[in-house]
């Protein structure tokens, strides 16, 4: 049986395949012309668009219509806020609180916490490094992280390391190290 005969006989048995191939192949060219055509400008539009913005943000140009009384103004209440989310110095052991209630929160314990001020006395912020362990599963210290994360006060996670804990009841415990930085005001003069 010939190559010829043999398509000729699968056409006659069944119909709707072919045509169905043929169908998407026509579907699927219409719609890389339309892409290509249509779509693909208006995207390479925006992607150049969008690295200019990066490129004069970068360099500090103006936006369009803005002024340098603008965005002196716009720095200054940006300022203003990030200061009125700093808390006063005497707010260190509630900060120790906040941490040994979110890993509370986490079935989680925090193992002895190390603290160490470093004064910025330009900025008039001291900025506190934190370290310390916690112990658990996996899920819980993941779910630890994250509430730390979520916390509205201002933390910067610094280092982090994850190592297997030594257990007793061969049960797959997980140890945390945190090093956290978090700032609090110093408006007592040096």
């Amino acid at each position: 049986m010939s190559q010829d005969s043999l398509l000729m006989a699968l056409w006659r048995q069944n119909r709707v395949f072919p045509v169905g191939i043929a169908a998407l192949l026509v579907i699927n060219v219409a719609l890389f012309f339309w892409l290509s055509l249509s779509l693909a400008p208006r995207s390479e539009q925006l992607e150049r668009t969008y690295i200019d913005l990066q490129a004069r943000t970068r360099q500090g140009k103006l936006l369009a219509g803005e002024t340098p009384q603008a965005r002196f103004l716009q720095a200054k209440s940006d300022l203003e806020r990030f200061r009125d989310i700093i808390p006063d110095r005497s707010e260190l052991s509630r900060l120790i609180a906040e941490l040994t209630e979110l890993a509370a929160k986490s079935a989680l314990s925090v193992q002895r916490i190390g603290y160490a001020p470093a004064e910025l006395p330009e900025q008039r912020l001291l900025a506190y490094t934190l370290n310390f362990s916690v112990t658990g599963s996996y899920a819980e210290i993941k779910h630890f992280v994250y509430r730390l994360e979520q916390a509205p006060r201002l933390v910067v996670i610094e280092q982090f390391s994850l190592s297997a804990a030594p257990s007793v009841d061969k049960s797959r415990q997980v140890s945390l190290n945190l090093k956290l930085t978090t700032y609090f005001l110093n408006d007592e003069p040096s």
